[in-house]
């Protein structure tokens, strides 16, 4: 009690400084609950952001107005659309595979709905917007007209489609392999080639290279029984179109 101070005075003076160090409860839990959400203290930055990153990922979980992520297959497609535009292929058709030779184009294309023994695979070739040869002609495909072959190993991969005409063979080809590390960084590299080949009998009248290759669909996967694999080992290898024995 101060001096002067009255009992009565001296109690409630008291009083007002016991409230004073005794907050509230609830108040005391509703500061805790805001300083401490995520476990993260509001006042600092990192509490703002465990709030944004709950959040976020509460919406993204809960609203089914976030439109879904497109697939591979989805995007493959996309990208096969674009290219048609360089190629032989129409619209409503599927791109096998399409390369530039010089001022031409070769182009490998089939009907949209290619199912076993339905539909059909065509060989292209010639200026865009006027194809010179088509194979086969009728628009469907047979095990005289059509095979495809590949080979691959550990570090290389290489196919052709082939497309026969009489005593003529139209082979379209791609193929990848490990090259030299890189003297800088050390980093593997890869060579790339592709192209087409005409032979008559057992001789290559024509050799060419392609350039801004894009091959799609190219496996049983996609075309089924249409393209019979060539298994006679007397068949000529992929690498020798690839990767011939005597190139660099």
């Amino acid at each position: 009690m101060g001096c002067g101070e009255t009992a009565q005075e001296s109690a409630s003076r008291k009083a007002r400084c016991v409230r004073r160090k005794t907050p509230n409860p609830a108040l005391k839990r509703s500061v805790q609950q805001r300083r401490f959400a995520c476990g993260c203290p509001l006042s600092s930055a990192l509490g703002l952001i465990c709030v944004y990153l709950f959040s976020s990922l509460f919406l993204l979980l809960s609203c089914n107005s976030y439109a879904a992520l497109p697939t591979a297959d989805e995007v493959s497609r996309k990208l096969e659309n674009l290219a048609k535009g360089g190629s032989h292929c129409r619209t409503e058709e599927r791109i096998i595979f399409t390369c530039s030779i010089d001022r031409k184009t070769v182009s490998v294309c089939s009907s949209n709905n290619l199912k076993d023994n339905a539909g059909y695979v065509q060989y292209r070739y010639g200026i865009l917007g006027k194809v010179e040869l088509t194979l086969p002609k009728e628009g469907n495909t047979t095990s005289s007209t059509i095979g495809y072959k590949h080979d691959m190993g550990a570090s290389y991969y290489a196919y052709y489609l082939r497309f026969t005409n009489e005593n003529y063979k139209y082979y379209v080809y791609a193929g990848s392999r490990r090259g030299d590390d890189d003297p800088k960084t050390g980093a593997s590299t890869r060579i790339e080639t592709s192209g087409m080949v005409v032979m008559k009998g057992d001789k290559v009248i024509q050799a060419h290279k392609c350039s801004g290759t894009l091959d799609y669909n190219v496996g049983e996967h996609f075309w089924g029984a249409n393209v019979p694999t060539l298994t006679d080992p007397k068949e000529i290898s992929p690498l020798d179109f690839a990767f011939p024995p005597n190139a660099p």
